[in-house]
């Protein structure tokens, strides 16, 4: 999903946009590597709906030394400061009241525009790195949990079922294979809303500013090396 344009920067008409369409998606994870220090309600209710929806958000919390950015501030979102080679925070790296987590954000070696690479600090690298560890841990539990339902589909279908009547035994199997796929997906479901809720740390909230159409800026978070 492309919010952003080629300049690195895009309206928060299209950063919703394009939240909106990970709704509609079913997304698992919508990383932000990307703030400002203004407060939108219209964006901060797109968000609302996603974490509703069981998407994890993940935000970088911003390169002031301050406080932290948007969305990252929002408490339905997971913010992350970056901390160097020592594992102390970055002295760039935003703190304070609703920071979740830290992860590595000095010298990261990353993408850059025209298909190139730079070595970089930010607590956009460092958001990249937790979002990278939720989708491990996502696929994890999917594969433990699938695993589960093949052993416990392949143990109902090496039972004999005798009834009279030929391919009775193997509709009766068939139809426990569709039974178990279905609670498969409602326990997945309830246990990514339930994982979710318990990521959510923040007590920070404000709705009071008034809506903008600044631009963000992408590269603004990028701090080259």
């Amino acid at each position: 999903m492309q919010a952003f344009g080629a300049e690195g920067t895009a309206n928060i008409s299209d950063i919703i946009a394009g939240i909106n369409w990970a709704i509609e998606q079913k997304v698992d994870i919508i990383n932000m590597s990307f703030g400002t220090s203004e407060d939108h309600p219209a964006f901060h209710q797109a968000l609302r709906v996603a974490s509703r929806n069981g998407i994890i958000l993940v935000a970088s919390a911003g390169n002031n030394g301050r406080g932290l950015e948007y969305p990252a501030a929002y408490r339905e979102v997971i913010a992350v400061g970056a901390i160097n080679q020592q594992a102390k925070l970055a002295e760039f790296s935003a703190r304070g009241r609703g920071m979740n987590t830290v992860a590595p954000g000095v010298g990261i070696k990353s993408t850059w525009l025209n298909k190139g690479y730079r070595t970089l600090d930010g607590t956009s690298m460092a958001a990249a790195h937790i979002s990278g560890l939720y989708a491990l841990r996502l696929a994890q539990q999917r594969t433990r949990a699938m695993n589960r339902f093949n052993k416990r589909a392949n143990n109902r279908s090496n039972k004999q079922i005798t009834y009279p009547g030929e391919g009775i035994e193997k509709n009766h199997v068939k139809k426990h294979k569709k039974n178990l796929e279905k609670n498969f997906e409602k326990d997945h479901e309830k246990n990514h809303e339930k994982n979710h809720e318990k990521n959510q740390a923040h007590t920070f909230e404000n709705e009071s500013a008034p809506i903008r159409q600044n631009r963000f800026d992408l590269l603004s978070l990028f701090k080259r090396r």
